[in-house]
C-alpha cells in the first residue's frame, strides 16, 4: 500500500517494553499510515539508523538488531 510504511520488527533483541510504543513487542509489523507520518519521524529515523537521530532514540535503536522499512 503506498499509503503507509510497513515497518516489519520481527528481528528485536530486546524483550522489554519500548516506553514511547507500549503497544509494540518483538514479531509486530507497523503500518503507519501517510498521514501520520510527521508524527512518526523520529522512530522512523532510528528504525532506519539515521544519525539524526536524537541520543534517547540513539538509546533505542542500540536495542534492535535488525530494521527493515519497506
Amino acid at each position: 500500500n503506498p499509503q503507509s510504511l510497513i515497518i516489519n520488527l520481527s528481528k528485536v533483541q530486546s524483550e522489554k517494553e519500548i516506553s514511547m510504543l507500549p503497544l509494540v513487542y518483538p514479531g509486530d509489523t507497523i503500518y503507519i499510515p501517510q498521514s501520520l507520518y510527521g508524527k512518526w519521524v523520529d522512530f522512523v529515523e532510528f528504525i532506519r539508523g539515521s544519525s539524526r537521530a536524537s541520543d534517547d532514540i540513539e538509546n533505542i535503536r542500540d536495542n534492535w538488531t535488525s530494521r527493515d522499512i519497506r
